[in-house]
């Protein structure tokens, strides 16, 4: 259930990129279109799951509910770049 829940928002999420549904003739000759899938593993509450990621035909289709590629890598932070600390007094002339 969650693959199908998943699949169908990115296929929502493409139509909104493309701007028409799948099938609809509007799409043809726009310039963009829906190119197949590509498969990808996302980490769920129940475990891990494969589900199909919609492609466009240009290549510029980025989902938002599950980021692709280095969009996916969210920056780690330590935990003590997450502290703040006094900083210490720096020692030598002033430049004032």
């Amino acid at each position: 259930m969650t693959k199908a829940v998943i699949e169908r928002a990115l296929q929502a999420e493409m139509t909104h990129e493309l701007g028409y549904p799948y099938a609809d003739p509007a799409g043809a000759g726009s310039g963009n279109s829906r190119n197949g899938t590509s498969t990808k593993t996302v980490s769920t509450t129940n475990g891990p799951v494969v589900i199909d990621v919609p492609r466009d035909r240009n290549g510029e289709f980025e989902p938002k509910i599950v980021p692709t590629g280095s969009a996916a890598r969210a920056p780690r932070r330590s935990a003590r770049s997450a502290t703040s600390r006094p900083t210490p007094p720096t020692s030598g002339p002033s430049t004032r």
